[in-house]
């Protein structure tokens, strides 16, 4: 019975990982199952049954309203050239590849991850590092693991918003933003590292010289002084403004600072 609860978890990551189905198909397939397996196995009602699928689709619609932002966001960029002056304005402040990871991976990502999320940060963010002279696998592997730390709230605080809505009590926001001000603590002891995670990252992996552990060495107070700052006014927007903000104003608060 515990691999049937599973399904719903397991049969996205086989179609989808394994069998490298579109995910329009292997999506489909995994609901007609988890549905199938509702009906004859766990014997749910039938209006449970169409009041949850029902309940899906509403979800659904504000995700679809923030990616169809996110993409048209993405093309504009593309189509305006505004990547290229994104890039240069990068450049113009320093050739250090240390630093121009921190600035474009982490915060500018951060930024666009608590804007659009859904992936953006990482197709926005990528392409600025590898025009920059980062190494494709570079690019792309920096992008993600820096977006860890805002991907908590996502978009607007979408994560929060969809992903606790069943367990929220009648004072959502409330909840919503003490949850959002445990997590902001919690990044506070690990979060704060994470620039300094990207750092090492890229001089150990990814650095075509020597000297890696001292190019790593001699940037680290400034590393853990971006992280810590984040998290400090990651943790003030939390617990005054609300969860929804945290990952718009934490990384375009240091950027400011930092420019």
């Amino acid at each position: 019975m515990l691999f049937i609860a599973l399904l719903a978890v397991i049969l996205p990551l086989i179609l989808l990982a394994v069998f490298n189905m579109p995910a329009l198909k292997g999506m489909a397939i995994s609901a007609l199952v988890v549905t199938l397996a509702g009906w004859f196995i766990w014997q749910m009602p039938n209006n449970v049954m169409f009041a949850s699928i029902l309940q899906g689709i509403h979800k659904t619609f504000p995700i679809l309203w923030i990616l169809f932002g996110a993409l048209m966001m993405l093309h504009v960029l593309r189509h305006t050239g505004a990547i290229t002056r994104i890039n240069a304005g990068f450049e113009s402040l320093t050739a250090d590849m240390r630093i121009l990871a921190v600035l474009i991976a982490y915060l500018f990502g951060g930024l666009i991850e608590g804007v659009s999320g859904f992936g953006t940060p990482a197709m926005v963010t990528a392409p600025l590092l590898i025009a920059l002279g980062f190494t494709p696998i570079a690019g792309v592997t920096l992008a993600l693991v820096a977006d860890s730390t805002s991907a908590a709230y996502g978009a607007v605080g979408t994560p929060l918003t969809v992903g606790l809505s069943n367990v929220a009590p009648a004072n959502v926001a409330d909840f919503m933003n003490n949850i959002a001000g445990t997590m902001t603590t919690i990044d506070l002891f690990g979060g704060t590292f994470m620039p300094l995670m990207l750092v090492m990252l890229l001089v150990t992996f990814f650095n075509r010289g020597k000297k890696s552990i001292k190019s790593w060495l001699e940037i680290t107070p400034w590393a853990l002084l971006i992280g810590l700052v984040y998290n400090v006014f990651a943790w003030l927007y939390a617990h005054t403004i609300g969860y929804e903000f945290v990952s718009i104003l934490t990384p375009l608060t240091v950027l400011i600072m930092l420019c």
